[in-house]
Formats: structure tokens, sequence, C-alpha cells
């Protein structure tokens, strides 16, 4: 029966492991195509799909898979045009990262605060976005990836482009540049000071506008009648405005004229439309086209301002507005989990502790009982050693039967004791060398005037059993029907006689009470070996 419920819990525990294997598997390959798509910049569509792998590392992934299903699920929420659901993904996904851990994937962390940035400039929420892009060159320098740091630092142009500070900007711009051609990346420092162009040509600083224009048109490439590509063909409005700056008003016509013919976005027409307005404005053709043409550009500049100064501040509004809801929830929620935790803590606890005073009191009755039977027994064995004395005296045939009854009560003692945990107290040599018959067996010793007589023989046993109760039996836990003079022999090894010694106090010889030893040990502990193995063992009781 037994094998089969173990073969049955290994077919189980195979079939769950199997399972779950797969459905890693699965969901992993899940996670790999959105991650594609997205490395591909292409719209993420499997969601659902991508909802059920988070729940499934959510339970069984490792803190990187976790962050990586979260991070995946917020890109697919983004590419579905829902903002606050991929904010909540994205964060979701920070969440899990296990920062202390020195395997923590740092470089999917700063992407996770990278998109974040993003979505904050989108939705012109500037200051946010500040803090993300904090963490975002945090992250890039803890992923050893310098460039992803600078690229940090040079998208904080777009909150200050938000709060109209072009001052603040141009700093920027600049301290990327610098960093960008320190580390080899040319290319990107020249990007990266691009969008200053047109600021600096505002403000009048038209030399440092040409240094910087060379270096852009050098990195990319770019020649006055070449090719552009169209996605930077914006920068023939900042090479408009910089020969309109320089008075060469035919020259600034022929980029804005440029910028018209190949427009492919309104917003470049219309900053090839205003490069002309300012040109004719510059050059003081004011007739009713441009004078129209100038209301409108006013009117329609000055409405998108409005707009978006009021965008921003709705967007702001509303994001503190849906984060302090959603902090008040979470606060809410945190509260009831952490009663309901108290609740069940505080139960749990007064659970435990009925149960451990019902066990406590239970254990305290039976330890009562056994101190009573403890007392009892002690009380029934001093009895029977007074008992035993008096047939001593009287010579009483029933004595055998005493000492019996003696050693299965102090059996009993011992017994108890061991349940009790009461360690007995040990008596020492020197205790027993101060008995008043141990000196006296001295004095015989040192005078040779005198023997031991039966009285001395009597007071010697009746001290060995008052210092050491347990001697007697122990020396009879065999049933070893020691003869008396045997038992004096072991009182006297106890009590640390020499064989000599013994020899005087007993009239054996050195080699009878050699044998006596040897024959004692196989007697009492039933092994062979030297009188000394029979010493040992006797000076061992206590």
């Amino acid at each position: 029966m037994k094998k089969t419920k173990l073969i049955l819990l290994l077919w189980v525990s195979s079939f769950l492991l199997t399972s779950c294997t797969h459905n890693r598997i699965r969901y992993v390959s899940v996670l790999n195509q959105a991650e594609h798509q997205n490395a591909n910049y292409d719209s993420i569509t499997n969601l659902d799909s991508i909802k059920i792998a988070v729940k499934f590392m959510d339970s069984n992934g490792s803190s990187n898979e976790r962050m990586r299903a979260h991070y995946l699920l917020g890109c697919a929420y983004r590419d579905m045009g829902e903002a606050p659901r991929a904010l909540e993904s994205y964060q979701n996904a920070a969440d899990c990262a296990d920062t202390t851990n020195a395997n923590c994937d740092f470089l999917y962390l700063m992407k996770i605060h990278s998109q974040m940035a993003d979505l904050f400039y989108k939705q012109l929420l500037p200051f946010y976005m500040l803090d993300e892009l904090d963490l975002q060159y945090k992250y890039a320098l803890m992923a050893n990836k310098k460039i992803f740091a600078i690229n940090a630092i040079e998208r904080k142009a777009g909150p200050y482009e938000l709060l109209g500070m072009p001052d603040s900007i141009i700093q920027i711009r600049e301290t990327a540049y610098r960093l960008y051609k320190q580390n080899g990346f040319n290319k990107e420092a020249a990007l990266a000071v691009g969008p200053i162009i047109i600021l600096l040509i505002e403000k009048g600083y038209l030399e440092k506008a040409k240094q910087y224009m060379d270096i852009y048109e050098e990195a990319l490439g770019i020649a006055i009648n070449g090719y552009i590509d169209k996605s930077r063909i914006i920068y023939y409005y900042t090479k408009g405005n910089y020969y309109l700056a320089k008075e060469k008003p035919d020259s600034a016509k022929i980029f804005f004229q440029m910028l018209v013919n190949s427009s492919i976005e309104d917003e470049q027409l219309k900053a090839g439309y205003r490069g002309l307005y300012l040109l004719y404005k510059n050059i003081g053709q004011k007739d009713s086209l441009a004078k129209y043409a100038n209301l409108c550009y006013i009117l329609n500049d000055a409405c998108y301002a409005s707009k978006a100064t009021e965008k921003m501040r709705q967007m702001q509004a509303l994001y503190n507005y849906t984060r302090s809801q959603k902090e008040a929830n979470t606060m809410k929620a945190k509260a009831d989990h952490n009663w309901l935790l108290f609740l069940a803590t505080s139960l749990t606890l007064v659970l435990v502790l009925a149960i451990g005073s019902y066990f406590y009191q239970i254990r305290r009755k039976e330890i009562d009982i056994l101190y009573i039977q403890y007392e009892n027994t002690k009380a029934n064995l001093e009895k029977a050693k007074r008992e035993q004395k008096k047939m001593e005296e009287e010579n009483n045939n029933l004595l055998e039967e005493k000492n019996q009854e003696i050693l299965i009560y102090e059996q009993q003692v011992r017994d108890y004791e061991a349940k009790l945990k009461i360690e007995r107290k040990k008596v020492t040599n020197e205790e027993l060398m101060e008995s008043h018959i141990y000196k006296h067996m001295k004095d015989i010793l040192t005078y040779q005037k005198e023997k031991m007589y039966n009285n001395d023989w009597k007071e010697l046993r009746n001290m060995i059993n008052e210092k050491i109760p347990c001697f007697y039996s122990e020396t009879h836990a065999n049933k070893a029907g020691l003869q008396e003079k045997d038992y004096d022999l072991c009182i006297l090894i106890r009590l640390y006689f020499t064989p000599s010694e013994i020899a005087a106090l007993t009239d054996l010889s050195s080699s009878n009470i050699s044998m006596k030893r040897i024959r004692l040990l196989k007697k009492i502990y039933g092994i062979d070996g030297s009188p000394e193995d029979f010493d040992k063992r006797i000076r061992s009781i206590f």
C-alpha cells in the first residue's frame, strides 16, 4: 500500500512539473514574440496572451521574468493608446525589480523608466518626466551603458521645452554634446546640438550656431543641394533662418522654398510658410496676402500656445488626481490587509496560548503526580533501609528479601529523577574521606594496633549507603548476589584504598584481591577485564 501511494505521489509530482514546464515554455514564447515586435517598432497585438503570461510569471517567475512580463504588457497598452494602463504596468514592472540582487537586469529597468518618461512627455507632464529620466540615468550607469545615461541627460531638454525655458534647453544639450564626444559617440553628439541651432539663431549667437551647423551637417552628410532624410527636412527651416539672420534673403528663400516643396507633414509645411512669412516681412513686402498670412500665423500660434498650456494644466491635474486616487485606494487596501493580518495574528496567538495553556496544565498535573510518587518512593526507600538495618542487627533471615526491596525502590527513585530531570548531588571524595569511619580505618592502617570489627564494617556500609545512595543498587543491579565481603571490597576500592591497604584491612592476600576484582568485574558488569578496569568502573559511581 505504501509503495502504491509513493508511486502515485511521484506520478502526480511529475505531471505537475511537466505541466508547469510546458506552460513556462508557452508563456516565454508569447513574451519573446511581443519583445520581437517591440524591438522592430511593430505594434504588439497579443494583449490577452500577454496578460495570461504575466499572471503565470507573477506566480512562477523570477524577479527579472516578472519585470519583463509587466514591461511588455505596458508596451502593449502603449501601442493601443492606453497611456494610464501602460504607466501602471510599467510601474508594476519597476516594482518587480530586485535591485539588491546582483543578477538584477538593470538594462531592462532602465528601459522601463525611459518608456515612462516618453509617456509623461506625450501627456505634457514635465516634472514626472524629469523624475523618470533621473532613474533612467541611474540604472543605465548600473547596467554599464554610458550612451543611455547620456541620452537621459539629453532628453531632459524635452521637459524644459514644455516649460518654455530655452536657456536650460541649450545648456542641457551642450552638456550632452560634450559627454557624447568624450565617449566617442560623434553622430549622437551632432544630433544632440541640432535642435538648439534655431534657438541660438533667435538669440543672435550666429557664430556658435554656424559651428553647430557644420558639426550637424558633417555628421549627417547634409549638403546644400544634396539629399537629406525626409525626417530631417525641418533642418531647411533652421538653415533658412540662419541666412535670414545673416541678411542673405536670397539664400534664405531657397531653403524655405525647398522645405515647402519637400514637406510630407503639416508641421513641416507650416514651418516653410512661416519662414517665407518672416522673409517677406523682413524685406518689407506688405501686401494683403502677407498681412493675412501674418494675422493667420499669429492667431494660429497663439491658439496653439493657449491650447498647449491649458492641456498641460488639465493633464497634470488629471494625472495628479488619478495617482492620488490610486495611492488612496492602495493605502486603504493596505490598511484593510494589515487589519485582517492583525486580527488573524491575534486569533492565532490566542489559540496558540489556549492550546499551550491546556497542554501545560496537563503536563503540570503529570509532573505533580510524578513528584508525589517520587516522594512516596523515597519515603518507602528510607523505611526499607531502616528495616534493613534493624534486620542486620537481629540477623533476620528475611534480610535478603529486604535488600531486593531496597534495590527496587532505588531503581524507581532513579527513574523518577530522570523523568523529573532531577540531578543527584554528587558526593566528592573529600566528603567521603572526612567521614569518621574512613579516618578510623586510616588510623588502623597507620598504627596497626587494631583491626576492623563487625560494627566497623556496618558503619562503613551505612556511610557509603548514606553518601552514595545508588552504590548498593548499582553493584547489585544485575542480581549479582554479592557476598557481604565482596560488597565491602567494592566499598574499599571506591574509597581509593590501595590493594596493600585492602589486604591489611581484610586479611586477604594481594593476589587474592586481584582475582576477586577480576571476578567481580564479570559478576557485576558482565565483562572480562583487568583489576584496574573494575576499579575504574566502581570509582565512577557517585
